[in-house]
């Protein structure tokens, strides 16, 4: 997988005191391939000091990316929404991936922090914890139970705009083929004319492509093009 063949679709970012990105990209490899051509990466930026008035920033350059697949995507986005509603400990969502920047891990965890109401209440305050883990670095992003909901929803769409666009293109594209040796697999018996000598031969006019394998790689790497560290929204 190149980093010039990547386009990205769409993105959503959530930010907090670290920023969480989802990105819905197409690979222009894959096209007219048995493979996927859209996925997703989920991207964690780190929060840094350091802003325009020394408000809160990112860092970019420590960014760390995870790739999803349409399908596991979907799981992301129903498992936030379950977390939400008190359920994560039946899920315990995990998600891992291993490429040549290493292992990288992105866990869904419920937690809880002293709060007060009002007339100065104490009580509990259920939070959602989206963490991120690569090279023995562990980061969490902290969620209320209506932001953790919300951006569920938020990725169900993204899942579902991808699932479309992968679902259109498959049906568009006539034929995939892997390079075989001549003459194997099924071939339709020619037509016989009177004259046995001469014999019309069918000819092979399917296409053929070769089917890479996808190598899950953090192509962020120094951070996000499509971002500037003063609006992190761009």
């Amino acid at each position: 997988m190149s980093t010039n063949s990547l386009e990205k679709i769409s993105s959503f970012s959530f930010p907090s005191n670290h920023l969480i990105n989802f990105q819905l990209m197409r690979d222009l490899e894959k096209v007219q391939t048995a493979k996927a051509e859209y996925f997703f990466f989920v991207s964690f930026v780190p929060g840094a000091q350091g802003g325009e008035g020394g408000n809160r920033t990112y860092d970019f350059n420590s960014s760390v990316s995870l790739k999803f697949a349409v399908y596991e995507f979907a799981g992301l986005a129903w498992a936030l929404k379950q977390y939400a509603q008190g359920n994560g400990k039946h899920i315990n969502y995990v998600k891992f991936t291993k490429s040549g920047t290493g292992a990288k891990t992105l866990v869904l965890e419920e937690a809880s922090k002293a709060s007060t109401g009002k007339n100065n209440e104490q009580y509990m305050q259920r939070q959602v914890l989206l963490k991120v883990a690569s090279g023995g670095n562990t980061k969490a992003v902290s969620m209320t139970l209506d932001q953790a909901y919300a951006i569920g929803e938020m990725l169900d769409l993204l899942f579902k705009k991808a699932a479309e666009l992968e679902f259109n293109r498959s049906m568009n594209t006539t034929s995939f083929t892997r390079n075989q040796p001549e003459n194997k697999g099924f071939v339709q018996n020619p037509p016989i004319s009177n004259n046995n000598n001469n014999v019309s031969k069918p000819e092979n006019n399917a296409p053929h492509f070769t089917v890479d394998d996808d190598d899950n790689s953090n192509f962020l790497g120094g951070g996000f093009s499509g971002f500037n560290n003063s609006n992190p929204f761009m």
